[in-house]
């Protein structure tokens, strides 16, 4: 390796200590192939489950997708009750207090030095040369990253992203399976093939080595895993969109359920979304999901990106002129009673929400269909680059 980044990187090494520091904007990966309209993890700390609720959990997860146009449709198809709702709170949370509505919030840049380390990082990250993969390691123990966040994570290492395995020269084997860039050991998957009412789901044992081309795959660069769901694709019995996403498990089979009320429930992902169906342009790239409807939806509605939640009454808008393709770095952290919502490391949201039977979901829910006016081939496409869950105990 150069004597020059050996410097570089030993430099940043030494200075590491000081970049500790809560979530960063993160620098741009490499690029990603934006396809036109067709007409991990290992929680720190043990989960406290919440009874089961026997609720199906997707029984209506487009209620608050569609909050004009379908608004009528959607009403009609929550199968569970809408009066599980006030179990989030949400019926009690007003504009007034989030800010939600017509709000844009900018999220601020950082623009330093730590940045600036992150790139290296990346730089490392992709030589083959053995001793540029060491300086790598040592600075992902740290926490700096291609990713771009310095400090410690909840899987430790690269926010989630597997350890890549070893050639026999010291270089990184590329991974072939999504399962080998992100750790999906605390996730099932729900795909929109198999008959309508009952999609495929991919079970954590089966997921390890599971791959899909054209739903579940790695990019062409194998530095992120997508997600992606035709709009004719098989859907859920209780909702109208089919999805390519994963849901959080608590180990093995058993579904995960926690509650906000008590604790501290994270979730931070690295993606980007890259593909909305050309009539009605909407995705859900992540979600918090109760036992019968969604409590929040990060959504892309043409080229806004907004936090909606309450039904799609209410949302805060983060970005405002979102471009597909664009990577972006979303930290969602649900405690005190409460939910606050991280967009490229700025605070873009506080929500006023609490509720038991939670759990997380990222991927693509495509919010299209055929009847929407949309061809059975367009899609939504969601790439999802690291991935991180962490459980632990309430800030203070």
């Amino acid at each position: 390796m150069p004597m020059s980044l050996t410097v570089i990187a030993t430099a940043a090494l030494a200075a590491a200590p000081v970049l500790v520091s809560p979530a960063l904007p993160l620098p741009a990966v490499h690029p990603i192939e934006v396809r036109q309209p067709s007409s991990s993890i290992n929680t720190s700390h043990a989960v406290q489950q919440d009874p089961p609720t026997g609720d199906d959990d997707e029984s209506s997860d487009e209620s608050s997708s569609d909050s004009s146009d379908d608004s009528s449709e959607n009403s009609g198809d929550d199968e569970s009750g809408a009066g599980s709702n006030d179990d989030t709170g949400n019926n009690d949370t007003g504009n007034d207090d989030t800010g939600a509505g017509d709000s844009t919030r900018p999220a601020p840049g950082a623009g330093d030095w730590r940045a600036e380390a992150a790139k290296l990082a990346a730089v490392l990250e992709r030589s083959e040369d053995p001793e540029a993969l060491e300086l790598a390691d040592q600075l992902a123990a740290l926490g700096i990253t291609a990713g771009g966040r310095s400090g410690p994570t909840a899987s430790g290492g690269r926010n989630g992203r597997q350890n890549a395995e070893r050639d026999d020269h010291g270089g990184r084997r590329a991974a072939e399976a999504p399962a080998q860039l992100l750790d999906v050991t605390d996730w099932k998957l729900t795909l929109p093939g198999g008959a309508e009412g009952d999609p495929t789901e991919i079970l954590p044992s089966e997921l390890r080595s599971f791959v899909e081309d054209g739903i579940f795959h790695l990019t062409p660069e194998g530095d992120g895993v997508v997600f992606r769901a035709e709009v004719g694709g098989a859907t859920t019995k209780n909702s109208n969109y089919p999805r390519s996403e994963l849901r959080e498990m608590a180990g093995g089979e058993e579904e995960a359920s926690w509650s906000n009320t008590s604790g501290s429930h994270t979730l931070e992902v690295r993606q980007a979304i890259t593909e909305t169906p050309p009539t009605k342009p909407h995705v859900v790239a992540a979600q918090i999901h109760d036992g019968s409807d969604d409590v929040l939806q990060i959504r892309l509605e043409g080229t806004t990106l907004a936090v909606q939640y309450n039904d799609g009454n209410d949302q805060v808008v983060i970005d405002p002129d979102y471009q597909l393709g664009t990577p972006y770095d979303l930290r969602i952290v649900a405690a005190d009673n409460r939910v606050l919502v991280y967009y490229n490391g700025g605070q873009a949201a506080e929500l006023p929400l609490h509720g038991s039977s939670w759990y997380f979901k990222v991927g693509a829910y495509t919010q299209s269909n055929p009847e929407k006016g949309d061809e059975p081939g367009a899609a939504g496409e969601v790439v999802v680059y690291d991935l991180a869950l962490d459980h632990g105990e309430a800030p203070r």
